[in-house]
């Protein structure tokens, strides 16, 4: 899973293989420690969710929580090229949400 974030822009791509095991687990996750502390790498996690009805993030504590509605992921496995999208307002910014497969996904640039 490769996360980017760009002014008020949140993306994530994940390669083919992620994205099966997203269907069958409901749930990705990402981590990267900028020091040798254990405690405090920075979590990136992709969740299936039957409570929410949009796209939506949460950035709490290094951890970064991005909820796909089932449905959603219901429409995703029948059309895995699909990108999905969603805008999540947080006081007077308005965040992009952005999630996709990479379909020419290469690892070791």
């Amino acid at each position: 899973m490769k996360l980017r974030l760009d002014n008020e822009n949140l993306r994530l791509r994940i390669s083919p293989e992620e994205h099966e095991t997203f269907l069958k687990k409901g749930l990705l996750s990402l981590s990267v420690r900028f020091s040798p502390n254990p405690a405090l790498p920075l979590q990136c996690r992709l969740h299936r969710s039957l409570d929410q009805h949009a796209i939506r993030a949460d950035f709490f504590q290094g951890e970064i929580d991005v909820y796909l509605p089932d449905a959603l992921a219901e429409c995703w496995a029948a059309e895995p090229g699909l990108s999905l999208e969603g805008f999540q307002q947080n006081d007077e910014a308005k965040l992009r949400i952005r999630i996709e497969v990479d379909g020419a996904c290469r690892h070791d640039r």
